[in-house]
């Protein structure tokens, strides 16, 4: 298991046995991550971490988009393993998983590709675009292995290019899909103070 360093906040209240739950993995090209969380109001409840074992392929994105023609259905296969072995880090109870009703799964676009296998083609040349930046709302077989009671799952559009779903639910997460005027993230605003 790989140990993250992802920094989140846990509840600090009782999760109720008929409360609804989701799942948010973040499909990362070295790390996957899984996260518990509160439907009612989107607290993190709990995480896990795992190594993508599609570095089996190679660490960086380019050497698995090389061999994506050859290899679809196991580099897809190893995206599916790894996000079942987050899921099962975080020791979840049968009664709690059966709780879940949700699961969004981001990624950048090469792993968003990759997990759907979908031809990569077209991000490995110029101008490097995705086949396709559609959302994929109904995969609720894609998880079956890892999960219980058949909780839809979602893949959120992408941005293009290689900006990917992540990069979306960060942006949605800070509220810049709520900003009145165009704004700059404040991190950067204090690295270039």
């Amino acid at each position: 298991m790989v140990y993250s360093n992802k920094i989140f906040r846990l509840a600090e209240r009782e999760i109720s046995p008929d409360e609804e739950l989701g799942l948010a993995i973040d499909l990362g090209s070295t790390t996957v991550g899984a996260f518990l969380t509160s439907l009612k109001d989107g607290t993190v409840v709990r995480g896990s971490a795992v190594l993508n074992q599609q570095t089996v392929f190679g660490a960086d994105v380019i050497s698995r988009l090389q061999v994506a023609d050859e290899e679809r259905d196991r580099l897809a296969s190893l995206a599916v393993a790894s996000i079942c072995e987050a899921i099962h880090g975080l020791k979840l109870s049968k009664s709690r998983q059966g709780q879940v009703r949700k699961v969004v799964v981001v990624g950048n676009t090469a792993m968003h590709h990759l997990l759907l296998r979908l031809p990569v083609t077209t991000l490995r040349v110029l101008p490097f675009q995705p086949l396709s930046t559609e959302p994929r709302e109904d995969h609720s077989g894609l998880l079956d292995s890892c999960t219980v009671g058949n909780p839809s799952v979602l893949i959120p559009p992408l941005i293009g290019g290689f900006v990917g779903s992540d990069a979306l639910a960060c942006l949605l997460y800070f509220g810049f899909d709520q900003a009145p005027l165009p704004k700059l993230p404040s991190i950067w605003v204090q690295t270039v103070k």
